[in-house]
Parts: structure tokens; sequence; C-alpha cells
């Protein structure tokens, strides 16, 4: 047997099998009204399940550049768009002609759509000085921006209304909620820096009796 034959295919086996598990995908939930949401990690029409696609129907996709402090058109483009791994661990604007499911069981201004397993559960994501687009992940519930900053120095934040197409200003102390998973805020800080989400459920160790 030609043993310098098998390594090149084992090495590119192992590549695969990285790669598969880099691309694994997960399924997540998020709100969606007929207009402008910010909904995060969402890329292209074709993560939305398959159920949903036809009432959720996108029509626009956004993305926010936070080191150039621009938007990139993500859908539709004529031609493939660069998304770094820092943007797709981003909230994205997208526009739906939402239409509600005519089904009595079906969950109404809600959709489900797939998402990559490591941008779902990251521990932190950096920030750029300027605005971000943070999106809401489940290491965040029931935590505040406060305990998550790192070294952020925070000025703004403020969350998107889907149901009004409003901005609504929020505070560094208001606890994110399971709900909200899914959904994105904006931030803007006057430093580069960490945000530190740290690991779902994981809180701070028991106080030391006096």
């Amino acid at each position: 047997m030609n043993t310098k034959l098998l390594m090149p295919i084992a090495i590119l086996l192992l590549i695969g099998i990285a790669g598969f598990v880099y691309a694994e995908m997960v399924e997540t939930d998020a709100p969606v009204f007929k207009g402008w949401n910010l909904v995060y990690g969402l890329q292209s029409p074709e993560q939305v399940d398959s159920a949903w696609r036809a009432g959720v129907n996108v029509k626009a996709i956004y993305g926010f550049d936070p080191t150039t402090q621009k938007y990139i058109l993500v859908y539709p483009s004529d031609k493939p768009v660069s998304i770094s791994d820092e943007l797709a661990a981003s909230a994205f604007w997208v526009y739906s002609d939402y239409t509600p499911s005519t089904s009595s069981d079906a969950p109404k201004n809600i959709f489900e759509y797939d998402i990559h397993d490591e941008v779902l559960s990251r521990a932190t994501k950096n920030l750029y000085t300027g605005w971000n687009f943070v999106g809401i992940i489940p290491n965040m519930v029931d935590k505040k921006l406060d305990d998550i900053r790192g070294n952020c120095e925070i000025s703004k934040v403020y969350f998107w209304n889907s149901q009004t197409q409003k901005w609504v200003e929020s505070e560094t102390w208001q606890v994110f909620s399971r709900v909200q998973i899914g959904m994105g805020i904006i931030v803007k800080v006057s430093n580069s820096c960490v945000l530190n989400m740290g690991e779902a459920g994981i809180t701070q160790p028991p106080a030391i009796p006096n």
C-alpha cells in the first residue's frame, strides 16, 4: 500500500472533518414584523426555516461594518459578499414583507432560522470605536451590559422595536431575557474593546461568609 498517497488523503479528511465541525448549524428563533428587523447572524434568506420562509419573505439584508461605520448590502447582491467572522457574529438589518401564517397552531411574529453553533455560543465579541451591532445570545440571558462590558466604555445603547419601527434607548443595567435571543441592539463605545459574555448559565461563585 502506498503510504505516501494515504498521508495527503488523511490530511484532507481531517480538514474536512474540522470544516464540518466549524460549519455545524443549530436552529434558533427571533421575532419578526413587517418592515425592518434586527436579527442576529441572519445573512441569507436560505437560513430561514422552510416552514417560515414564505411568510417571512426577506426582501433585503444589510450588515454593519464597525471598522468603517458603514452599511454593507448582503442581500440581494449581484456578486458574493465577503463576510468576516466578526461581521457574521453581529446583528443584521433584515427587511421582511411579513405575512402571518393562517394556521391557528403557528406562532405569530416569530420565525426559526439556522445559525452557526459557534456564532450563537460566543464567549466574547470585539467592539470598535463608534457604533456596533450586537446580537443577544444565550450567554447573555439574565445578565446586564454592565456585567459583560469587559473593558468597554459604553456611551449609548439602543434597542430596535420592530413592531413600531422605532429606536428605543436602553440602559446598561437592563437585564437580557430569554425571549430576546436572536434580536439585536446597537452599542456605542468610545474605545475599541471586548465584550465578555462568558458561558451560558455561569455566574460568580457565592460570597465567603464574614
